[in-house]
């Protein structure tokens, strides 16, 4: 719940816990003891003749409580912060007084004769009113201390309406009754006790004899207010309850509950200006790039660091962190702290775009995510990376470089007309190999007959000349015959069954 719980404790007579932790409870203990020596105490005295009665010593029983309370107020601390009244029966009052020294002091100057005055319960009901003031200081508590002597019966029924008054308003009314022993069975004194009892207060019979209680007895439980803590468990916004319980060795005592609002949210982490861009370079030496050992990239590791808000405003403790880089888990915090991660680098050996986020969870199992970072790494290639590739490959690009050059000298003895290239394993013009050729060459039958050819002139330009070294494939051209060979099987004059001698060679007849 937002804050802690600070208030007194009493069980269901009214009466403070002040000594013992709880042993068990929803409320782990009493964490510590704060506005201490803080407590309205009344003082309000009912005189009569049993005040004045004297022992053997000449000492009156209102001597020995005047006395019984300057020894308290003598013992106070100088820095207690107590609201201290006293009111008499007759009227008499001196309240809100900030010391011990000075409220006793106001009852020294309080001059009245026991032995005249007329006892009432008006002091007892303006006492009550007096405690019900506003406290200058929160958690305050409020006690009277009634003084009086025994009173007709008749004023039984007024302590009823008295008793109602003071639970009211939480004043505890704590009684001493003073005459001789034998009025303290009395009726009224039955009645006082049940009034201390319903109240929270105590009750005692004083005839003189009797060792008088501390008047700090009253005083100091309520001088306390017990801050209690504990690590909620709340994990949803809503409305919730809460109570407190203490358990002694013979007592149990619950709070009422209290119902509260509570808005709970997850944790939301954030970047502190991530990087945009990593640049990864090579910084090895000339002579290690040489010796083929795997690229010495740098930076090797990246920081990131990362803030956790709490948009509920209630600070709660982390068990984790995470870090992820595309997806993946990089880097892991499961103790402080918490806000600082290390994104190693070595994987990253070409260039591209990661995204980045990070994960919080809290002590409730409550986890929020950063938005999504875009981060570049870049990998720079250093400038000895030419060399080495030279140095590396050098066999294999002495190769090329020598088969590119006498590529290159080939062509230029070409195109000089030093070599003449020569088509191998390709038929004749007549669609002849070179076998058949030397085969009808020795037949007589098939020997050629001369024909002249008509002049061609020879191709004017180097480039032609050039060209005419290379025995390329020509385009066949179908010029005009100059003969004609018949046959001699009465056939003549039919122009498809003439064979025209357009070749200085031609071969008749098949194989």
């Amino acid at each position: 719940p937002p804050g802690p719980i600070s208030r007194p404790f009493v069980n269901p007579n009214g009466l403070s816990i002040t000594a013992a932790p709880p042993r068990t409870g929803m409320i782990s203990g009493i964490n510590r003891v704060v506005n201490a020596n803080m407590e309205r105490a009344i003082r309000t005295i009912s005189l009569e003749r049993a005040f004045a009665i004297r022992d053997t010593h000449g000492h009156s029983r209102y001597d020995y409580i005047l006395a019984a309370f300057a020894d308290w107020a003598d013992a106070q601390p100088a820095g207690a912060r107590d609201d201290l009244s006293l009111v008499g029966a007759d009227g008499y009052e001196a309240v809100h007084l900030d010391n011990a020294a000075a409220w006793y002091a106001s009852w020294q100057a309080y001059e009245i004769d026991p032995r005249t005055a007329e006892p009432s319960l008006d002091a007892l009901a303006r006492a009550i009113s007096i405690a019900a003031d506003p406290s200058p200081r929160p958690g305050m508590g409020r006690s009277v201390l009634f003084l009086t002597p025994n009173m007709p019966r008749e004023n039984v029924g007024a302590l009823e309406s008295l008793i109602a008054l003071a639970q009211q308003e939480q004043v505890r009314v704590n009684i001493w009754l003073v005459g001789a022993p034998a009025s303290f069975t009395s009726e009224f004194a039955q009645k006082l006790a049940q009034t201390a009892a319903q109240t929270g207060g105590q009750f005692f019979a004083y005839s003189g004899e009797e060792t008088l209680p501390n008047p700090d007895s009253y005083i100091e439980p309520l001088r306390h207010i017990y801050d209690l803590s504990y690590q909620s468990k709340i994990k949803e916004a809503g409305s919730h309850q809460i109570s407190a319980k203490i358990e002694l060795d013979d007592l149990t005592i619950r709070s009422e509950a209290q119902t509260f609002d509570l808005q709970v949210l997850p944790p939301n982490p954030i970047l502190i200006s991530p990087p945009q861009q990593i640049v990864r370079a090579d910084r090895r030496d000339f002579s290690d790039t040489m010796n083929e050992t795997e690229p010495d990239y740098t930076p090797k590791t990246q920081t990131i660091e990362v803030v956790v808000e709490f948009p509920d405003g209630y600070v709660r403790p982390l068990v984790r962190t995470s870090l992820y880089v595309d997806g993946r888990l990089a880097d892991e915090n499961t103790a402080p702290p918490f806000e600082t991660f290390t994104w190693t680098l070595d994987e990253y050996l070409s260039s591209g775009e990661h995204i980045l986020r990070v994960e919080a969870v809290d002590s409730l199992g409550l986890s929020g995510l950063t938005i999504e970072t875009p981060v570049q790494v870049t990998i720079l290639q250093t400038p000895q990376t030419v060399a080495v590739t030279l140095a590396r490959n050098g066999p294999l690009i002495a190769g090329v470089l020598a088969a590119v050059s006498g590529g290159i000298l080939l062509l230029v003895l070409i195109l000089g007309g030093h070599i003449r290239p020569r088509e191998f394993g390709r038929r004749g013009k007549n669609g002849k190999s070179r076998k058949e050729r030397q085969k009808a060459a020795s037949d007589p039958v098939t020997q050629p007959v001369s024909v002249p050819r008509p002049y061609t002139a020879p191709a004017r330009g180097r480039f032609s000349a050039w060209a005419n070294r290379f025995s390329l494939p020509q385009r066949r051209k179908t010029g005009e015959s100059l003969a004609y060979l018949e046959a001699m099987n009465g056939s003549a004059g039919i122009a498809f069954d003439r064979i025209p001698l357009t070749e200085a060679r031609i071969t008749i007849g098949r194989d």
